[in-house]
């Protein structure tokens, strides 16, 4: 690396603007990644907090929704059947947004219903009896309630057996109901009844295909059925084309830049070239440059996004850990060298004859 840094010793302002650029697109994908997981984990922790390993809905010409996904008694039965006499347990499970209410006061909620006195999947709560409800903690402060309250749900007062956070679906808190409890819910506002909206199956179940096929469902593992989730698959989407276009630009940014630099020390290459520099060892040194420079600003960067994002963390949905920033870090390096690959192109064209008589002249 002799020449690369005898190069950022001679001009440290120039190196100095480029790794703050790098610097500050580090900060932005940190931040969009911490942002995503946030988002992400607003969208779907009820969910993969069941630790489900396959969703099962009714067949439809759609592609798969959990807002519009049903299950009615034969095919719940089916299932149940089907996993008899195997480790695997079937769950049916019923999902609807709705606002409780307590007097003047109410609050948006996800309800999630699961069969009475069965333990709540993915909680230490004990088993729900009909007529009772778990409140996530936002919303029974909204209402103003706490444990042996009541509120209402369509009209109907339902108890307040425990007040915990289990999760959040689609961008509201869950509210964990039974089964018989949200059916009577269907009834009472009119929405068409089904046994369950999805069934959620723990374990392996032998010709899970066949079952599917004869009772006429689909079912799928428990993260493809996440794109089921409208919000999640739009802001995921959206969030993510955004940090990929960061990451392009930040190797247009770093191969122009490198480019730019190679052109200028055409002389000192040259130099290099007749005195028998082999072509490997320019390369070398011009690409741990741009290594050099690039670990430096990403570290620069990373430290900003975890430091800046730990303090929007306690009142936003941002995320702070090792997998919003360590991947994004390393995916912008290999960007950023990818792009000065491109600088190494002027320095295989340099001809030291031409650039040594150029210079004297």
């Amino acid at each position: 690396m002799y020449l690369a840094l005898r190069d950022l010793r001679h001009a440290p302002g120039r190196f100095a603007l480029i790794g703050a650029v790098i610097a500050l697109m580090m900060l932005l994908v940190g931040f969009l990644t911490g942002l995503t997981g946030g988002l992400a984990g607003q969208n779907i922790s009820g969910i993969l907090g069941t630790g489900a390993s396959s969703v099962v809905a009714a067949n439809s010409d759609d592609d798969f929704s959990w807002s519009t996904a049903q299950v009615d008694k034969a095919q719940l039965a089916a299932w149940q059947d089907a996993a008899a006499g195997t480790d695997a347990t079937v769950t049916p499970v019923g999902v609807s947004t709705t606002r409780l209410e307590d007097g003047d006061a109410s609050a948006a909620v996800t309800l999630w219903a699961e069969p009475a006195d069965a333990t709540p999947l993915g909680t230490d709560l004990a088993p729900l009896e009909t007529g009772q409800i778990v409140l996530p903690e936002d919303a029974a402060t909204s209402l103003g309630v706490g444990t042996g309250d009541t509120i209402e749900l369509a009209g109907k007062q339902l108890t307040v057996a425990a007040v915990a956070d289990t999760g959040q679906f689609s961008h509201t808190d869950i509210a964990r109901v039974t089964l018989d409890d949200w059916r009577g819910y269907l009834r009472d506002t009119m929405q068409p009844e089904r046994a369950a909206s999805v069934l959620l199956v723990n374990g392996t179940i032998d010709h899970a295909d066949t079952v599917a096929a004869d009772s006429d469902t689909q079912a799928q593992g428990l993260l493809p059925s996440l794109l089921g989730l409208e919000a999640f698959k739009s802001e995921i989407g959206t969030l993510g084309m955004m940090i990929g276009m960061l990451f392009g630009i930040s190797a247009l940014i770093v191969g122009v830049f490198f480019l730019v630099w190679s052109m200028q020390r055409q002389r000192d290459i040259s130099v290099l070239k007749a005195l028998g520099a082999p072509m490997g060892w320019l390369r070398r040194d011009a690409l741990a440059q741009a290594a050099f420079l690039l670990v430096v600003a990403i570290a620069v960067g990373s430290a900003l996004a975890l430091g800046l994002g730990a303090l929007i963390a306690p009142v936003a949905p941002f995320i702070v850990a090792w997998w919003t920033i360590l991947p994004p870090a390393l995916a912008m390096l290999v960007a950023g060298l990818i792009g000065a690959l491109v600088s190494l192109r002027q320095i295989n064209r340099v001809d030291p004859l031409v650039a040594l008589n150029a210079t004297a002249a």
